[in-house]
């Protein structure tokens, strides 16, 4: 053998010239031995010495215990090949080793051939017989493993919320999708579905009219199970009166698997929503409608009073004060337009603005009005003042600045850096008296400009060069 100088052989031998005959046997062929003489210091030997990987056992061993006994106790203690030897074949010298693993039963008439080929059988069946135990072992193991993940799988099949079921698909002759078959559901699926004892049933059984009602089902089951693929749809289940969320799963060409959640109150509850924010569309679209009336009448009634007016500074006043009117519904236009009511573009407002105070005066035609206006997000908490200054100045600069003159220009700026917002109007007109003065104006015009910078959290200043030059800084 090739591991013989590695292996070690213990001779339990009550006749010290035979011990001696079969360790000389032994040794020769590169074992390594130790003998002993009885039952008990073989056992003692076992315990002591963990090196011992095989053992020739004698069945009688004169006084003490014999060499079955012997070799039971060295059994429980360790597990390794033995062989008995005896000089007796009686039948009831043999039966005394039954019941006992054993590797070899050699009478002592033997020849130093028998007992090397013996024992490198011993071995080898020994070899044998502990590769067969592992694999028994493992294959247990892998049992018990596969027993525990079944159970596992089916404790979360039975318990999962979500309704389940493993179906095969039923074909036509022209590989058609026509009817597929239960073969396994979970306890949700009974409750989400209401049917019982579907498992081995058809599903035109359990559901008549179903391929009428519902052919998109048996497409979409078709496909999946012909292509091994995986899809995800939401479906209105007729038969069952709701609707359900379906992610179906293919692993083997004709089957699928199927989970499903019933989404019946979340479809109605979406619906509802979109009932309901119809409705608020509607009311709001009425509102305004109404609001922008309001406005009109207002504007109107403004109109019709400075008509019937003959003091200039009173009619003057009506026109400035439908100005203002006419400014706040232009806001109030463009928020309701924009998808945010609370903040719309300052370039899309201000220069429809800007664009409805300039067509009210005959002098729009010779004037040129420039707009360099960032295209900022503003709150209209903002744009509302901010709008309401552009008003008072741009006004004023269409009235007076230039009388006597066919053309000039007022431009109208507006820009932010950091927190802090710009606007400037300005003109190339006759300019601003030096009388009036930007910080106690008396004109209400002025003061109103005053007290919306104040509000926006900012001031107002006047330069005089080449016209006037209105600055206003805020808070953005």
């Amino acid at each position: 053998m090739k591991d013989n100088r590695c292996k070690k052989i213990l001779i339990v031998e009550d006749e010290k010239v035979t011990a001696r005959v079969e360790a000389d046997i032994l040794e020769r062929n590169n074992y390594e031995v130790t003998t002993v003489c009885s039952g008990e210091d073989a056992l003692e030997a076992i315990k002591t010495d963990p090196s011992i990987d095989l053992v020739i056992m004698d069945i009688n061993l004169g006084e003490g215990i014999d060499g079955t006994e012997a070799a039971k106790h060295i059994l429980e203690v360790r597990r390794l090949p033995i062989v008995f030897l005896t000089s007796h074949a009686e039948r009831e010298i043999v039966e005394k080793v039954h019941g006992i693993t054993r590797y070899g039963y050699v009478l002592k008439d033997y020849g130093a051939f028998v007992l090397q080929s013996s024992i490198e059988m011993a071995f080898e069946l020994f070899e044998a017989h502990m590769q067969l135990e592992k694999k028994n072992e493992e294959l247990i193991e892998t049992y018990r493993k596969r027993q525990e993940s079944e159970v596992r799988y089916h404790s979360l099949f039975q318990n999962m919320l979500d309704g389940f079921a493993y179906c095969r698909m039923l074909f036509d002759d022209h590989d058609r999708p026509v009817d597929f078959v239960y073969l396994d559901v979970n306890q949700a699926f009974d409750q989400l579905t209401g049917l019982k004892d579907v498992i081995g049933k058809r599903v035109t059984e359990v559901i008549p009219g179903i391929r009428e009602l519902n052919p998109e089902l048996f497409e979409i089951y078709g496909r999946v199970a012909s292509k091994g693929s995986s899809e995800k749809f939401e479906i209105d289940f007729k038969p069952l009166a709701m609707c359900l969320s379906v992610s179906v799963h293919s692993n083997e060409k004709g089957y699928f698997v199927a989970t499903f959640e019933n989404i019946t109150e979340r479809r109605q509850a979406e619906e509802k929503i979109k009932s309901l924010l119809a409705e608020k569309e509607l009311l709001l679209r009425e509102v305004h409608h109404r609001v922008k009336n309001n406005m009109n009448v207002i504007m109107s009634l403004l109109s019709l009073q400075s008509q019937a007016l003959k003091d200039q500074s009173a009619v003057s006043s009506l026109e400035d004060a439908r100005s203002r009117v006419q400014s706040m519904m232009v806001l109030y236009d463009k928020l309701y337009r924009s998808s945010d009511f609370r903040k719309i573009s300052t370039r899309e407002y201000l220069s429809a603005l800007i664009d409805e105070i300039v067509g009210i005066f005959p002098a729009r035609r010779f004037l040129t009005i420039e707009k360099h206006i960032d295209d900022l997000v503003l709150d209209s908490e903002i744009l509302s003042p901010l709008g309401m200054i552009i008003n008072e100045l741009l006004t004023n600069a269409m009235k007076h600045s230039f009388p006597g003159r066919d053309k000039g220009i007022i431009t109208v700026s507006l820009s932010k850096k950091d927190n802090e917002g710009t606007l400037i109007i300005e003109d190339n007109g006759i300019g601003v008296s030096e009388t009036i003065d930007i910080a106690a104006p008396e004109g209400f015009g002025l003061q109103l400009v005053g007290m919306l910078a104040e509000q926006l959290g900012g001031t107002i200043r006047l330069e005089r060069q080449k016209g006037a030059k209105f600055i206003v800084e805020f808070k953005a």
